[in-house]
């Protein structure tokens, strides 16, 4: 089963986990799976629930919808980019500048930088000309790969020309966010927000205390209050989708995870611990590789996003041609479950019974899988999936 992140350069053969700062995972290490891809392995027996790897937030380079209108100070002040151009890179763009200082920055990282990939050529936005992109057949993966294109030469009209990197840097950090990066909820406040409000509350009370001005109950129970109301502030924000408020994170080792469609849940933030963590879905033995989720996706989307797609992925979907001949099918989308209840009706509606229909969408879809078998070129490996 091809369950594979873009390959990690070779490099990283000589990187083990616990050289990257403050990341946290004594039961994997960085190897090779069955299917010579790098991944991380176990090392001994993991449970079901237990934390596979965490890596801290203050290791981990991050962007938030907090901070989509101002750039930060280091940013400007190294010539990366202004305000205006910060805004208009979209959170990719944003993550990728914040990448590309890193590289040049941080000593820590440069056993992380020196694993990840060089070049992304097996991604379609990356190596699809204008007419590769027309010639594609398939058209959710067609549009995705034009809106992902859209939204690289946003960021580029926004970030160049630049004195501190290239094109090719910027079309390389865009690249590993867009591979290597997840995202989520965002909470109100920051740990050390939450500890300076904390503290100047304990101040406060000690004060109230020493100060003479009421009991020592009085104060106390004016601190946990104030402590409750930050803990219950940030918790009911990061539940408010009204807010839409996201983080966006590439956190170093983590991103080693390769994807298996079956697995639950992948990366998320960890509010007490102040980390990025990632749990077992199942019982590990020592030599088994440990995986996360990138999400329900069909093999399109990660075609699209990864380079690679998964086979018997249990989120892939097939969609039919917009001018199909049968028409209750045109642009329907089928999963390993079959139709929906819509395009059910639509069928019976139309062939007059429930017999004829059943025989015109199995027809379809025999005639379909035959013709996605014989495909050839880029997206042979994506049709033979979907037949």
């Amino acid at each position: 089963m091809a369950r594979a992140l873009v390959l990690i350069a070779s490099t990283a053969s000589a990187l083990s986990l616990s050289s990257l700062q403050g990341v946290d995972a004594p039961k994997l290490r960085i190897g090779d799976n069955a299917l010579g891809v790098r991944g991380l392995i176990a090392t001994e027996t993991i449970k079901q629930g237990e934390q596979l790897i965490a890596a801290p937030r203050a290791s981990a380079l991050e962007t938030t919808s907090l901070e989509a209108k101002n750039a930060p100070r280091e940013l400007k002040r190294a010539g990366y980019c202004d305000d205006a151009g910060w805004q208009q890179a979209g959170w990719q763009g944003r993550l990728a500048l914040r990448l590309l200082k890193a590289r040049k920055d941080e000593a820590d990282l440069s056993g992380w930088f020196a694993a990840l990939p060089a070049s992304y050529d097996e991604l379609p936005v990356v190596s699809w000309t204008d007419a590769d992109l027309s010639d594609c057949a398939y058209a959710p993966l067609r549009e995705v790969v034009t809106e992902q294109r859209k939204r690289w030469k946003k960021a580029e009209d926004a970030l160049l020309p630049s004195s501190s990197f290239t094109q090719k840097d910027l079309r390389w950090a865009l690249a590993t966010v867009l591979t290597r990066s997840f995202s989520g909820p965002l909470e109100a406040s920051s740990p050390t927000q939450r500890l300076a409000t904390v503290g100047f509350a304990a101040w406060l009370a000690g004060g109230y205390v020493v100060g003479g001005y009421g009991p020592w109950e009085t104060a106390l129970q004016g601190f946990l209050a104030v402590a409750l109301a930050t803990l219950l502030s940030d918790y009911f924000v990061a539940k408010n989708d009204d807010l839409n408020l996201e983080r966006h994170v590439l956190a170093p080792g983590v991103d080693f995870l390769n994807h298996a469609g079956v697995v639950e849940g992948g990366a998320s933030y960890e509010y007490f611990g102040d980390q990025f963590a990632v749990r077992a879905h199942d019982d590990l033995r020592q030599g088994d590789e440990a995986f996360a989720s990138y999400g329900a996706k069909s093999n399109a989307l990660l075609l699209a996003n990864y380079g690679f797609v998964e086979a018997d992925n249990p989120h892939d979907d097939y969609v039919f041609p917009a001018q199909y001949p049968f028409p209750p099918l045109r642009g329907a989308r089928v999963t390993r479950t079959g139709f929906d209840e819509t395009v059910a009706k639509a069928a019976v509606s139309y062939s007059g019974s429930q017999d004829a229909a059943r025989e015109n969408l199995a027809k379809a879809c025999r005639s379909q899988a035959a013709a996605l078998e014989s495909a050839e070129g880029p997206l042979a490996e994506l049709s033979r999936e979907h037949a």
